[in-house]
């Protein structure tokens, strides 16, 4: 007789006793047992399968190659119950259900996802594993795999805030789980450690080698760590520096991408206040004076932008208006009236800021009411001129501007033209309103 048959006739024999033959089921005869002629003999089967650990995952997948159609479908279908990690922490009831997740719909479903993901500690591999299977098969209900996706994000993003949950998530292999749900993981870990990536860096350069899709994936969170590793292994953070700037213009990249690049810049700074711009050609150096120009009002990259300007003196007036830092070479040449004109024209709001903080820092260089946007009578001003006030004179009324002498005696000389009282009035109603907004701690 075949083993096949012996096997099914085994058992029929302890059909309807006591005994449990399913729990004695080795993995490697539910394999051969999922193709039985006896229905109940491949369900019983299927279950001891879904009961495989992660370790066991490759010999599954085995199955799930066989020539039997049977055999191949039951083995597949029961791969993202074994990616869910289910072991002896659970309560009975929820790993019994986890591993039919796919047999409940509506009320049930939603309770079953709820009792994973109250479970404490969370369960990290498991919300990442039924995310995963989500991804590649989402419940019948649109509606309601929405809710229950956007319930499962939520907890995995808290799950993330664990001291060990990177160890662990570096012991997985991401070739079974769908991109989406590893980028998000990225995305989660970087946004949750922004000032600390390198923890981190090991686990996506594993991940982005198996799944080179991984990094067109990544939003302006995640998408740092490839530019980390990109700066790693240079002799010093000033050479970092230069490989983000470079990679920023030589690269084609997504609008995430390049707000990675911003954010990941943010952290070069106190390189960015030394750096030999005057080694960067002029494409490079224009993106390094547009993310770093700003700083300190412009003071720290005015003379630097000086000598660029020099090198490259044929730039198109529609991209100086771009460029913050021009509005101080205007300021040079004709004066604070005519910077603040320019400013206005401008096509970024920067070099209204750099101009503000610059007059903050030198009130003295107003002599004459600055000239301002027309309006109608009644009308607010328009949020560059309010926000050149506020920058300029960050005072909410009169008795904190009198403790600063010479900001005082410059908006003494705006407010000879009286539409400069107006501006101040608006600009303060603004003060007072994002003070009575902003948190106890930061008041």
């Amino acid at each position: 007789m075949k083993p096949t048959a012996l096997f099914s006739l085994w058992c029929l024999c302890f059909a309807g006793t006591s005994l449990a033959p399913v729990a004695a089921m080795s993995l490697e005869a539910a394999g051969v047992a999922l193709g039985n002629e006896v229905f109940k003999v491949r369900e019983d089967a299927e279950q001891v399968i879904r009961m495989a650990g992660l370790d066991e995952y490759d010999q599954v997948g085995h199955f799930a190659r066989s020539n039997n159609p049977e055999v191949a479908a039951r083995a597949r279908r029961s791969l993202p119950i074994i990616l869910l990690g289910i072991d002896a922490r659970f309560p009975p009831d929820l790993a019994s259900k986890l591993r039919r997740i796919d047999d409940f719909r509506g009320p049930e479903l939603e309770q079953i996802v709820s009792g994973l993901v109250s479970l404490e500690p969370p369960r990290p591999v498991t919300l990442l594993g039924l995310h995963s299977h989500w991804q590649a098969r989402r419940p019948d209900s649109i509606d309601a795999s929405q809710k229950l996706i956007a319930s499962l994000e939520q907890a995995l993003l808290s799950a993330l805030r664990g001291d060990a949950v990177v160890g662990e998530l570096s012991q997985l292999h991401p070739e079974r789980y769908e991109t989406d749900t590893l980028a998000m993981i990225l995305d989660g870990l970087c946004k949750l450690r922004p000032d600390d990536l390198a923890p981190v860096l090991p686990l996506h350069e594993s991940w982005t080698r198996s799944r080179p899709q991984l990094l067109d994936r990544l939003n302006a969170d995640g998408y740092r760590l490839e530019l980390a590793k990109e700066a790693s292994g240079v002799p010093n953070r000033r050479e970092g520096l230069r490989i983000i700037l470079n990679l920023a213009t030589k690269r084609d990249l997504s609008r995430d991408q390049q707000a990675a690049v911003r954010k990941q810049l943010a952290s070069y700074r106190d390189e960015a206040g030394t750096f030999p711009v005057e080694t960067l050609d002029q494409d490079t150096a224009w993106y390094f004076f547009d993310v770093f120009g700003p700083d300190q009002g412009g003071q720290t990259h005015l003379e630097a932008y000086r000598k660029f300007r020099t090198r490259f003196p044929e730039l198109a007036a529609a991209s100086l208006l771009a460029q913050p830092l021009e509005v101080l070479l205007v300021l040079d040449k004709s004066g604070p009236g005519a910077a603040l004109d320019y400013a206005m024209k401008q096509s970024v709001h920067g070099g209204v800021m750099v101009l503000a903080e610059w007059l903050h820092a030198h009130p003295e260089l107003i002599r004459e009411p600055l000239p301002l946007p027309p309006v109608k009578d009644g009308e607010a001003y328009k949020y560059r001129t309010i926000k050149f006030f506020r920058v300029f004179a960050p005072y909410p009324d009169e008795a904190a501007l009198r403790q600063h002498p010479a900001i005082a005696a410059a908006v003494e000389v705006l407010a000879k033209d009286p539409r400069w009282n107006e501006v101040a009035k608006q600009a303060r109603a603004v003060m007072t309103q994002q003070q009575q907004e902003a948190p106890p701690q930061a008041r």
